[in-house]
């Protein structure tokens, strides 16, 4: 309970509230300090240390002023580089030329909210007053960089007491669904990169840096996710402009956001459904192998474990030279690179085949598998032991990878080799013709990552005259997505309805009931027939089914039809059969 003269008292909402005389005001009245809380003992210690710090003797012969203590502020706390250049600009601009010179023990509430109306009134450099939010900021970095202070060096400020104005939040109207399904309409045939940037943000709420310091290894395919957790921005530092890359905005700005399809959205707003269910892809940026990796050494059993869950090899391998960028092995040679890599993918699956051994040989004696089975275990193991890709072997026609797919054979999952290369070697048609050569019949690619990086920056007709100028028909990322798929032999086929869209990948030459038993197995073995129309005939009668079937656009097929990608698909099927 509060003692006689503490004035310490319960309010009618139930805190305490602690106040004591702390100055003066130039009438000769009292002002008073006040702090708050939900008991009476911690009301207490806070009036206490509050006097405390009021009638500290560092407080009374405090010379701190302002123009010191943003100086002190900036080296002590810890600000994002962002952030620390929007505050710069702040105290520069708008805070030190009118309150640099006061000490801040003798700065007042009142004071700093004559000098936030101010800043109201008349506070841009140009003319006018700033914005509410404007002025907002500007108190709120006042009070941070004296609530910091105080707490550092033990005095108080009456200026921590400022009301700060209220900022308004400006209501912001989201796209509807049907929008967004035109927007998508609008930009996907387009190609253009600038256009995919506006629909991932669009569709994911993600912010402009937030796009632009995305990364393939954020992208994931089989959930259909994108994961934010950095973000790029432009900074302005001693007069010049530099782009850095750091966390977003706050903590709850690190999230994951779906991933949008490309002709997804188009069809979602003809069929009038907002459930949208992308395709599944995964692609896995594995980091460098090392020598031992077959046994250990390195990142060699992650390494190994991911490759083991690919369906395809892509392998990345230097082929430039640049004394600033230090290779691993201190030199540069993409041979001895590519040995490397599938030398450790060829002893690994050595070492299962001679873990498998011992089984399959009391399984053929038992006559649990058959003998060609066997052969083509030895087959493989004698192909591997002379240094060669199970791959390399199958793309020459001298192994049949499928007569071994249980055993999950790393060296056998298809591979491309993507050379990274310079200016002068993307023009040098004999040196490509070497490194291909060195790795046929699995596909070369080659590109120039600074090349590519500058392609991005440009818009689609710009990028195509810089290709052009290099004598280049299409970008090594462009070529590398279309040899990739190629490689994977995949394909797509739509299903569009009221309750969603969906997009579901099949290998090529899946047949129409194939096709149905990836939706469910059921529809396989049922199945009965297709009707099936392409996705442009879809887009050109605007989803349609009667100006569809009028323009006879609409097809049946049966069990023997080929699926083609684009395909919107309803199967018909039968579950008693």
């Amino acid at each position: 309970m509060p003692k006689t003269g503490e004035n310490i008292y319960k309010r009618k909402d139930g805190r305490w509230e602690g106040r004591f005389i702390s100055g003066r005001r130039q009438d000769g009245r009292a002002k008073y300090t006040s702090v708050y809380a939900r008991t009476y003992a911690t009301a207490k210690a806070k009036l206490e240390e509050r006097k405390r710090m009021v009638v500290s003797p560092q407080a009374v012969n405090c010379r701190l002023t302002v123009a010191e203590l943003f100086a002190w502020y900036l080296a002590q706390a810890e600000i994002k580089p962002s952030t620390r250049a929007r505050y710069v600009f702040l105290i520069d601009h708008h805070i030190l030329p009118y309150l640099g010179s006061v000490f801040v023990p003798a700065l007042t509430a009142a004071q700093l909210t004559d000098f936030l109306n101010q800043k109201k009134q008349n506070g841009r450099l140009r003319g006018g007053g700033l914005s509410a939010k404007s002025v907002r900021d500007i108190g709120v970095l006042i009070k941070a960089a004296l609530r910091l202070a105080s707490a550092e060096y033990h005095f108080y400020c009456d200026a921590l007491n400022t009301k700060l104005p209220a900022a308004k939040q400006r209501k912001i109207e989201p796209f509807s669904s049907g929008e967004l399904a035109q927007l998508g309409k609008a930009l996907l045939p387009s190609g253009n990169h600038k256009d995919v940037g506006i629909l991932l943000s669009a569709n994911g709420g993600l912010r402009l840096g937030e796009v632009c310091a995305l990364r393939v290894s954020d992208i994931d395919f089989q959930n259909g996710t994108v994961s934010i957790e950095r973000a790029v921005q432009r900074v302005r530092q001693d007069e010049k402009t530099q782009l850095i890359v750091q966390t977003p905005k706050s903590e709850n700005s690190v999230r994951i956001v779906p991933l949008p399809d490309d002709r997804l959205p188009v069809l979602a707003k003809l069929v009038n459904t907002e459930k949208i269910v992308p395709a599944t892809v995964t692609f896995v940026d594995i980091a460098g192998i090392v020598k031992g990796a077959s046994e250990g050494e390195g990142l060699g059993n992650k390494f190994l474990a991911n490759i083991r869950e690919a369906d395809a090899i892509c392998e990345v391998v230097r082929a430039f030279e640049d004394d600033d960028i230090v290779h691993v092995n201190g030199k540069v040679d993409p041979a001895d690179d590519i040995d490397t890599i599938n030398t450790e993918l060829i002893l690994a699956d050595l070492q299962t085949i001679e873990n498998a051994l011992p089984k399959l040989e009391k399984d053929l004696r038992g006559k649990k598998i058959e003998p060609a089975y066997m052969d083509a275990v030895k087959q493989a193991k004698t192909i591997l032991e002379a240094g060669e890709t199970l791959d390399k072997a199958a793309r020459e026609g001298r192994f049949d990878k499928d007569s071994v797919y249980d055993l999950h054979l790393m060296s056998a999952k298809p591979f491309i080799y993507v050379f990274n290369v310079d200016d002068a070697e993307l023009q040098n048609k004999d040196m490509q013709a070497k490194l291909a050569a060195s790795v046929a019949p699995a596909p070369a690619i080659f590109l120039n990552a600074q090349f590519e990086a500058d392609l991005t920056e440009l818009d689609e007709a710009d990028a195509r005259e810089m290709l052009a100028d290099a004598g280049l028909e299409e970008s090594g990322l462009d070529q590398l997505a279309r040899v990739g798929y190629d490689t994977l032999g995949l394909s797509t086929f739509l299903t569009a309805g009221e309750k969603e869209v969906r997009a579901w990948q099949i290998h090529k030459g899946y047949t129409a009931p194939q096709a149905a038993g990836v939706i469910h197995t059921d529809f396989e073995k049922g199945f009965i027939k297709a009707d099936i129309v392409s996705y442009d005939d879809f887009v050109a009668a605007d989803g349609s089914m009667a100006k569809i079937k009028e323009e006879g656009k609409l097809r049946q097929e049966g069990r023997d039809y080929v699926m083609a990608d684009g395909d919107i698909v309803e199967f018909k099927f039968n579950i008693s059969k």
